[in-house]
């Protein structure tokens, strides 16, 4: 089912809406849209607007849009933790071997917040769980603790899933 863009921009305009349920609707929306929605939630990535930039970035990952890879990479280097969250996040959800050296640049780059080295961690598991695993291993003894502390994290998800 193809959406019209006149309900694709209404619903990216809801990306900041001052309540929570229109932000969280639209997304939803977004996502359900699938291709129809991509060229407008990349364009949204662009925003000025915090809300807006990462709940775009997240439903470019839900809705599969493996055109966005260069985009989200761009995007993990955001000034807002929670963009580069959920950039990493999509680029693990898409399971491209694109995104892999990016995620692998932000899973060793603890400062200025270590949720993102972590989504990035994971995403590296999901793209290629034999080349992130001897990477996370060697993390382990790591100097950094924090670097130490991401890898341990997603391995010990990596084994809880029964990959181990």
């Amino acid at each position: 089912m193809t959406m019209t863009t006149a309900a694709i921009a209404q619903w990216i305009a809801s990306l900041d809406d001052t309540e929570l349920a229109e932000r969280a609707s639209a997304e939803s929306a977004l996502i359900a849209a699938g291709a129809d929605a991509h060229a407008a939630l990349i364009d949204a990535s662009h925003s000025p607007t915090t809300e807006t930039r990462w709940r775009a970035a997240s439903a470019l990952g839900d809705s599969g849009a493996t055109e966005a890879i260069d985009r989200l990479i761009a995007l993990l280097t955001d000034p807002t933790w929670d963009v580069r969250s959920s950039a990493a996040y999509s680029l693990g959800m898409l399971a491209d071997a694109r995104g892999f050296d990016a995620l692998n640049r932000a899973a060793f780059h603890t400062a200025p917040d270590e949720q993102t080295p972590y989504v990035a961690a994971l995403g590296l598991l999901r793209i290629d769980r034999a080349r992130a695993r001897p990477i996370l291993d060697a993390a382990l003894t790591h100097a950094d603790e924090p670097i130490r502390r991401t890898a341990m994290s997603a391995l010990a998800v990596d084994r809880w899933r029964g990959d181990a």
